[in-house]
């Protein structure tokens, strides 16, 4: 039995996250090569947590970027080839390499994207305290009685929910909004 590999996915595996069943791109990893990434998977989901998603590869470079690059993709050549003892030894270098990226990058200064200089605080017209973060991974520095929303949770609600103000902004460059109110469900208010 195999698990099916998201078909969003641009590389074969991107040691992120637990593959999805379902179709894909035609990428299959059997159950026993997907035992052996799993260690690997598990840490990468915990420092793109803390760092976010695919952040932290992009914040070195020189020969420590080559060698990851190349690990990933001696994993990725070792997944294809569907020899268990060959993928477990390059996702334990990959592992290996996944931890040098983290310790260069907290040598070279940078910091995880939890930082509060990444949330911004509002009150809505109705009373609802809620913080805009960049990522999820921000919202470990939200304070209590803040609701948390990423920049990819606003863009979701704007495609759903907001389609008129984003009609009226691409049409005005440069219009606010500066007050709304909730219509009747169904549509709009009959002024009569």
């Amino acid at each position: 039995m195999g698990v099916l590999m998201p078909a969003a996915r641009k590389r074969k595996y991107s040691q992120r996250s637990t593959p999805a069943r379902g179709e894909a791109d035609g990428f299959l990893i059997e159950t026993s090569q997907y035992a052996a990434l799993a260690g690997l998977d598990r840490r990468v989901a915990e420092i793109e947590a803390e760092w976010g998603l695919g952040r932290l590869p992009h914040l070195i470079d020189g020969e420590l970027g080559l060698r990851f690059q190349k690990a990933r993709e001696a994993l990725n050549d070792a997944i294809g080839s569907g020899d268990v003892g060959l993928i477990a030894q390059k996702a334990a270098n990959a592992l290996r390499g996944w931890e040098a990226v983290l310790e260069a990058a907290k040598a070279a200064g940078h910091k995880p994207e939890g930082d509060p200089d990444r949330v911004w605080l509002a009150e809505t017209d109705e009373g609802r305290k809620v913080a805009v973060v960049r990522t999820p991974a921000d919202a470990q520095a939200v304070p209590d009685g803040y609701q948390a929303y990423s920049l990819d949770e606003i863009g979701r609600l704007i495609d759903a929910q907001w389609s008129l103000p984003h009609a009226v902004k691409a049409a005005f460059p440069g219009a606010t909004v500066s007050a709304s109110k909730r219509l009747a469900r169904g549509g709009d208010e009959v002024p009569f």
